[in-house]
């Protein structure tokens, strides 16, 4: 049960600040909380699974550089498409309308991927990857930690973008959410090719 608390501990740290928290805290404003909790819970236990698994045969599969630059162009994306977003004035029951229209199945698959795509390579999971390299315990344990530590650190998010997006303007949060993407891809695009 160790290795299991010890992924929790160090995935939960990892993931605090981390600029995926950003993505929930944007994503808790626009769609329900239990919505976005089964998203991030489910590529959760993708990501960490993948990471156990590759760690236990110390295996890589993509150079650090390219998966730096991925996710900095993706980060770049979700600034642009939340910076065009911030100019809409639809009012609160055109959302809700918009957001019946769509299955919640296919929100939460769209969900699932963008968080997917935004963790892959991230720290959370580069850590797992090295604890699974090294640690000696069962790798389901080591898979449920990591998995349960990502998304209790996602969570505080999602309940403190519940709380802003009730006390802050939603074209406000888009503005600063598009700022913020943009310069973490930024960033992790200079730091992927230093």
């Amino acid at each position: 049960m160790s290795a299991a608390l010890s992924a929790f501990g160090l995935v939960f740290v990892a993931e605090l600040g981390d600029k995926s928290m950003l993505l929930v805290l944007t994503l808790a404003a626009r769609y329900r909380w239990w919505v976005v909790l089964i998203a991030i819970s489910v590529s959760a236990a993708v990501l960490m699974a993948l990471a156990v698994a590759l760690g236990s045969v110390a295996g890589e599969l993509l150079p650090p550089e390219v998966v730096g630059v991925a996710a900095g162009l993706l980060f770049i994306g979700f600034g642009v498409v939340s910076l065009r977003g911030a100019g809409d004035t639809e009012d609160e029951e055109e959302i809700a309308t918009e957001a019946r229209g769509r299955s919640r199945l296919v929100v939460i698959g769209l969900l699932t991927g963008a968080f997917v795509l935004a963790e892959f390579g991230d720290k959370t999971q580069v850590a797992t990857l090295s604890l699974a390299g090294v640690e000696s315990a069962s790798p389901p344990r080591l898979w449920l930690g990591a998995t349960l530590g990502l998304v209790a650190a996602d969570a505080v998010a999602l309940a403190a973008g519940g709380v802003i997006a009730r006390h802050v303007p939603a074209q406000l949060l888009a503005r600063v959410a598009g700022v913020l993407f943009i310069a973490f891809g930024l960033i992790t695009i200079g730091l992927a090719l230093r």
